[in-house]
């Protein structure tokens, strides 16, 4: 494999640890970047003798997570997470490149939103399109990853059908059924092209990983490096989730983990691709299932 191609595969299986990070705010990303000699020196369970925490409203936080090939590039994924204490629920949605947009200032896809003003504008957009809230954002890229993480944990995760997969020069063949996935497997299901149904088929995939990772990982927000590690990822990332945003959010993350249930919750993206497959259009029925969602 080449150092291009090989540089691109990292891309994505970083650019994976950071989607599940985010959507968790910062609470999952230590699975990707610590590895323990022993688990007892890094988790603890909460032992402050208070009331229980009993989450607000105010709680809940929706981001939009770019993922991208470089610092300069297109974003090519885009990823919408509702952190959701109060309905005790992490909603993701993933979103085509080619999904339009209509406001009252343009008509654009994702992708041209990008590239005509950044994450910024596009996280805009989007909210103004879904009239949803979208408070805030952050762009992974491979320049800032790429000393951020070094592996990344196996997941177990159900298929349902076989794929074989792109993975730089080799497939990578995955059978239905419960599995094991490592971070091989995983950055060849988020970045291949070569799924089956396409563009839409990758977004679900990506869901149902992100969801995945969400329920099986939640439990490291008692860890006693989390500050350590918010303080160094923060760093890496552009965003505009604030330390106070952090902060904040911490006993509700702890409450959820308490939990013992599912949170994450995978919404489907449904629409209508032209037949040039430039764009993909929003039925008003997926409108008012992602408004259920995410507010």
């Amino acid at each position: 494999m080449d150092k291009g191609k090989s540089l691109r595969l990292h891309y994505f299986l970083l650019s994976f640890c950071a989607t599940f990070f985010i959507i968790s705010l910062m609470f999952l990303f230590l699975i990707t970047t610590v590895h323990p000699d022993s688990p007892q020196e890094v988790m603890q369970q909460a032992t402050v003798e208070e009331e229980p925490y009993l989450p607000d409203e105010k709680d809940a936080l929706t981001v939009l997570l770019f993922g991208t090939d470089s610092d300069d590039a297109v974003a090519g994924t885009y990823i919408l997470a509702r952190f959701d204490p109060v309905g005790h629920r992490v909603s993701v949605a993933v979103f085509p490149p080619q999904t339009l947009l209509t406001s009252g200032r343009r008509e654009e896809t994702l992708s041209e939103a990008y590239r005509y003003g950044g994450a910024r504008y596009t996280r805009d957009a989007l909210a103004e399109h879904l009239n949803l809230p979208i408070h805030r954002y952050a762009r992974i890229s491979l320049s800032g990853f790429v000393t951020a993480a070094q592996a990344v944990g196996s997941i177990e995760f159900d298929l349902e059908e076989e794929l074989v997969l792109s993975d730089g020069d080799f497939p990578v063949q995955l059978y239905p059924g419960r599995q094991l996935l490592d971070g091989r497997k995983v950055a060849a299901l988020i970045g291949s092209r070569d799924y089956p149904g396409g563009e839409i088929q990758r977004c679900q995939m990506i869901a149902r990983l992100t969801c995945a990772i969400v329920n099986q990982r939640i439990d490291v927000v008692n860890s006693v490096l989390l500050d350590k590690i918010f303080e160094t990822v923060i760093n890496l990332v552009d965003t505009d989730i604030s330390y106070t945003d952090y902060e904040e959010r911490k006993a509700p993350a702890q409450m959820l983990a308490e939990g013992g249930r599912p949170l994450g919750v995978a919404v489907a993206v449904e629409g209508e691709l032209s037949a040039d497959g430039e764009r993909f259009v929003l039925p008003d029925t997926t409108l008012v299932a992602l408004g259920r969602q995410f507010l």
